[in-house]
């Protein structure tokens, strides 16, 4: 039994939220956890509602389901889900479901706060933890917007490089940019200009 319990509490020391807390203050963690089985398809959480407790994988795979019912990530054993929503009050963003029959235990929001309001250091790491988490997913957030904003950056530069020009025969539309005059005119900065070109001197 103890050395089952030694397990646990080794896999809740490794869940980003509880970094930094000492045995004692895991101890603490531990006394407010309640074992939970789930079976093959369950659902676990619904997106929308009240991120009231998380969950720590025991053993077993659980699914993060999407809108359109597609799989957007897997939760191995040793994983979490719903802690983040424990503090900033946030409702489940995703559906989650047993992949297969698993075990996890639970930890409930009024539970957790009341162990906070009892250790205030134990609080301060947990605050400190959640500060570092949003900070990395302001800063993953920031580097996938820019990576997409980049990649149709790249295809406006294709455009604006060079002049577009439509050809038929020895005509053609010509688009161009034209530069502003010293009056500060207002007009569009670029114009369709019908072109005729000249016979070459070898014709």
């Amino acid at each position: 039994m103890k050395r089952k319990y030694y397990k646990i509490v080794k896999v809740v020391q490794k869940i980003p939220i509880f970094k930094g807390l000492d045995q004692d203050e895991i101890v603490a963690i531990m006394k407010i956890c309640t074992s939970v089985p789930m079976s093959e398809g369950q659902t676990i959480y619904v997106k929308g509602e009240q991120s009231d407790d998380m969950l720590i994988l025991l053993k077993g795979e659980l699914t993060v389901i999407g809108d359109s019912g597609e799989k957007l990530a897997v939760i191995q054993s040793g994983g979490s889900v719903g802690e983040m929503g424990l503090f900033t009050g946030r409702t489940r963003s995703a559906r989650i479901t047993s992949h297969e029959d698993s075990v996890g235990i639970v930890i409930k929001k009024t539970d957790l706060l009341e162990v906070l309001r009892r250790h205030t250091p134990m609080y301060m790491k947990l605050l400190r933890n959640l500060v570092t988490l949003l900070s990395n997913r302001l800063v993953e957030t920031g580097a996938l917007v820019e990576s997409l904003k980049g990649a149709t950056d790249v295809d406006d530069d294709d455009d604006d490089d060079e002049d577009w020009v439509a050809k038929e025969d020895d005509e053609e539309w010509l688009w161009v940019a034209k530069e502003d005059d010293e009056e500060g005119d207002d007009d569009d900065d670029e114009e369709w200009l019908w072109v005729t070109k000249e016979d070459d001197e070898d014709d």
